[in-house]
């Protein structure tokens, strides 16, 4: 099982959102203890009338870049009409 860490001083970065059907239900890899891996956790941003913005989260994944894979027609279109960040984060198999 992976445990996942956001990146100390982790700052959000723009996130690129592709149309990926073959990764349905595919899930994280299997690790070994204490292995580590690098990815991202994925989160749309909200506006709010007393704070700003307020960060959703919507997943994290163990890729080397910032890409959001959705994997149905209507996953990807409802993604692409929202503001989407990702920052990094580190992946800890227990």
């Amino acid at each position: 099982m992976w445990t996942v860490k956001i990146e100390k001083d982790a700052q959000a970065v723009n996130t690129a959102i592709t149309f990926a059907p073959d990764e349905f239900g595919k899930g994280l890899p299997k690790g070994l203890v204490g292995q580590t891996e690098k990815g991202y956790c994925f989160y749309s941003l909200k506006k709010a009338v007393s704070a700003g913005c307020i960060e959703d989260f919507i997943t994290c994944d163990i890729v080397k870049e910032p890409v959001l894979k959705a994997v149905t027609e209507d996953q990807f279109n409802n993604w692409q009409k929202k503001v989407i960040v990702a920052k990094p984060a580190i992946f800890i198999w227990k």
